[in-house]
Parts: structure tokens; C-alpha cells; sequence
């Protein structure tokens, strides 16, 4: 199996390091791989010492930092579920509703980029919303079966998290992923109560005008979901 070169793997540093730690990794690495270090070597390090700044640029940014953090907990959590067949098979694992998400904002996006591509949305005078246009006799029957597939599966997708009594505001990735850490961590949680937990950790970490951002982007991907939904190919 191949190990995720991560910005940590990158400094030869833990999830736990400090900034310190970071800034003192980043400069011994320097030492090393810097090319001026290395020019009569006949080596060129100038890649190496790009990763390393990046790496570096990054892990010292503490909002960059969380959010890479969770992003990484939530790839190794679904891995460990990966390999564990039964719980990715167990119908009422989280897994399948977090995948369905997952598999929900992957068909949108394609749906969407074939609708801007073939012009069937038209922009609004709302920065937030289009105008759709309704006459989808100029798709060739090839893309009008593409986007009837997608929107299949977007059908699909919607289907078992509403099954899974999950409500439309919380199919969100930012929602999902966060269920998806605190679930893996005891996995007889009522996932239904995480989510509640999730509001209110919004509520309480958030400023006002960040969680209007984020009303506003939510607002967004309902209104593309509907829109999507209200063609017939």
C-alpha cells in the first residue's frame, strides 16, 4: 500500500509538533537540501527545498494547519474503514451515508459543469442563484444521457441520506467529515446527535459573519441541487 507523503511526512515531524518544532525541522532540513548548499555537488535539490518551504509555509499557518489536520484524520478514518469490509457492508454504518455525501457533491459538480458548459444556466442578477434555462434541445442525445445518468445518482445519493434521517442542511462535506471523525472514534454513537453536536460547535467557534458565509454557501448547494433536480433530459 502507498503512504500519503504528507506535509508532516515531508519535515519528518508528528501531528503534534509545535511551531517550533515546525520551524526548526524546516531549518535544518534548509541546511541540507537548500541548493546553494549542494551546488558543488552536482545535485539539484531545488525541488526538495520547494516541499519543504511549502510544507513549511503551510503547518505554520494555524487556520491552514487545523483544517489540514482534520482533513487528515478523516482520509485515515475512512481507510481504516476501507479495509474493514463489514462495517463498510453494515447498513447502518455512517460510512455508506458519509460516501453518499461524498458521492452526492461529485455528481453535482459534473452535473453543473456540463449545464455552465451547454449555457442551460444563465447568470442572475443574485451573485448566489442562476436562471435556468429550460430548453435542453441543443444537448446531444450522448450528453443529455450523461446528464440523466448523473442525475440518477444524485437521486440515489439524496435517497439513503434521507433514509438515513440525515436533513438536507447537514449533507455539507464540512458536516460530514466532522461526524465522520467523532463517529470513527466510537462507532455505537448516534451519529444523529453528533450532528447536533456539529451545530453547536459552529454556534460557539464561528463568528457572525463566517456563519453567514457559510448559510450562504449551503444556500448555494441546495438551490444548484434543486435546479439540477428540476431538469428532464
Amino acid at each position: 500500500m502507498q503512504t500519503t507523503h504528507t506535509y508532516y511526512d515531508i519535515l519528518g515531524l508528528t501531528c503534534e509538533a509545535t511551531l517550533e518544532e515546525i520551524t526548526m525541522a524546516k531549518n535544518n532540513l534548509a541546511k541540507i537540501y537548500h541548493p546553494d548548499a549542494n551546488i558543488h555537488c552536482n545535485v539539484d535539490t531545488t525541488s526538495r527545498m520547494q516541499e519543504i518551504l511549502e510544507a513549511y509555509q503551510f503547518l505554520s499557518d494555524e487556520n491552514n494547519r487545523r483544517k489540514y489536520n482534520q482533513d487528515l484524520q478523516v482520509t485515515r478514518t475512512f481507510r481504516t474503514f476501507q479495509m474493514e469490509t463489514e462495517i463498510e457492508n453494515d447498513e447502518e454504518s455512517f460510512v455508506r451515508l458519509w460516501q453518499a455525501a461524498h458521492n452526492l457533491h461529485h455528481y453535482l459538480s459534473e452535473s453543473l459543469r456540463i449545464h455552465e458548459e451547454y449555457q442551460l444556466f444563465t447568470k442572475s442578477k443574485l451573485p448566489l442563484f442562476k436562471k435556468q434555462v429550460k430548453d435542453t434541445n441543443q444537448l446531444t442525445p450522448e450528453v443529455s444521457r450523461r446528464l440523466q445518468q448523473l442525475r440518477e445518482k444524485i437521486v440515489a445519493s439524496t435517497e439513503l441520506l434521507s433514509k438515513g434521517n440525515i436533513p438536507a442542511p447537514f449533507w455539507h462535506l464540512d458536516a460530514m467529515n466532522w461526524v465522520l471523525i467523532r463517529w470513527g472514534q466510537k462507532q455505537n454513537a448516534n451519529y444523529l446527535a453528533l450532528f447536533h453536536r456539529y451545530e453547536h460547535h459552529l454556534e460557539s467557534t464561528l463568528s457572525r459573519k463566517l456563519r453567514f458565509k457559510r448559510r450562504c454557501e449551503h444556500r448555494k448547494f441546495e438551490n444548484q441541487l434543486t435546479r439540477v433536480l428540476s431538469f428532464n433530459y
